[in-house]
């Protein structure tokens, strides 16, 4: 996505999965206006109200139950149960109450095992 200003920048930690997969993309050399990693087929930034098509081009007829909402509750999840909800606010732009409304989906089992065993010490 191109530059929309500071507000719209955010710095976000990928895991060695990711990098790897940076760097693959990187070697390919695809040129594009601003440096980017994954550029449009015309070398510009994605617009982000484009992605449901992009979706549905290269999902095919393997994962059509998924929907891009989907994809983004189970990114909040994830990095929620990983990092807490703070950095999953941060994950999807978010306040920490929004994320923690729509996006980052509650554990229904909580281990409180140890925190019962040091009051009851």
């Amino acid at each position: 996505m191109t530059d929309g200003g500071p507000a719209s920048q955010r710095r976000l930690a990928l895991s060695d999965r990711g990098i790897e997969a940076i760097r693959k993309l990187v070697a390919y050399g695809i040129e594009s206006d601003d440096d980017l990693i994954i550029p449009s087929p015309r070398g510009k930034g994605w617009n982000p109200s484009n992605f449901r098509g992009t979706w549905r081009d290269v999902r095919g007829t393997s994962f059509t139950d998924i929907t891009p909402t989907q994809i983004r509750h189970r990114v909040g999840t994830d990095v929620r149960k990983a990092a807490g909800i703070g950095a999953a606010a941060a994950q999807l732009g978010n306040s920490e109450v929004v994320a923690n409304k729509h996006y980052a989906a509650r554990d229904r089992e909580v281990d409180n095992r140890t925190a019962l065993r040091r009051k009851s010490a």
